[in-house]
C-alpha cells in the first residue's frame, strides 16, 4: 500500500521532528537543512544547503567559555 501522503509533505513532518529532536536552535535549524539537502539530493547538496544557510545567517553564536 503506497501513502496518499505527497513526498513533499512527508519531508516537511520529518524535518520538524528533527528540528525539535536536535534542539531547536540555531545548529538543530543548519542540521535540518542539511537533512534536506541529503534528502533531496546527495551529500554534496547537503553540505551546500548548510553553508548557504550560515552564509546567509552567520556563524553560531557559541556562550563563551
Amino acid at each position: 500500500m503506497t501513502s496518499k501522503v505527497p513526498p513533499n509533505r512527508n519531508l516537511a513532518r520529518a524535518l520538524a521532528v528533527l528540528f525539535r529532536l536536535l534542539g531547536r536552535d540555531y545548529d538543530a535549524a543548519v542540521a535540518s537543512g542539511g537533512f534536506v539537502g541529503f534528502g533531496l539530493a546527495s551529500m554534496p547538496v547537503a553540505f551546500a544547503t548548510m553553508e548557504e544557510v550560515t552564509s546567509v545567517h552567520g556563524p553560531p553564536r557559541r556562550p563563551s567559555s
